[in-house]
């Protein structure tokens, strides 16, 4: 398989792919008490990306850690392991329409 790290970064660009220094304020949870350098992280600006991102993942064998806000305080949004890629969903933050017959 090519390197997943270059397939990720033609799918997301330089804007949705970031390694290096450029992934450090994803790294690390709130207090500063977990996670370790991850391969990257991907922050896909549509769900037609995250399934690319994820599809890419699984094929190579990477873990996949999905982080929000990274504020919560348990370690759960930062990598555990350094073959890891963090989805991070902040470029996704617009709304959808709602949906008043479901009332979502």
């Amino acid at each position: 398989m090519t390197d997943p790290t270059a397939v990720l970064s033609e799918i997301l660009g330089p804007k949705g792919w970031l390694s290096g220094s450029d992934s450090e304020p994803y790294q690390r949870d709130w207090l500063n008490r977990y996670g370790v350098p991850p391969l990257g992280v991907a922050r896909p600006a549509s769900t037609a990306e995250v399934a690319a991102v994820v599809n890419v993942c699984r094929e190579a064998g990477l873990a996949v850690v999905p982080q929000g806000g990274n504020t919560g305080l348990c370690g759960g949004a930062v990598a555990e392991q350094p073959n890891a890629v963090i989805v991070s969903l902040s470029r996704m933050a617009a709304i959808g329409k709602p949906d008043l017959d479901s009332g979502s």
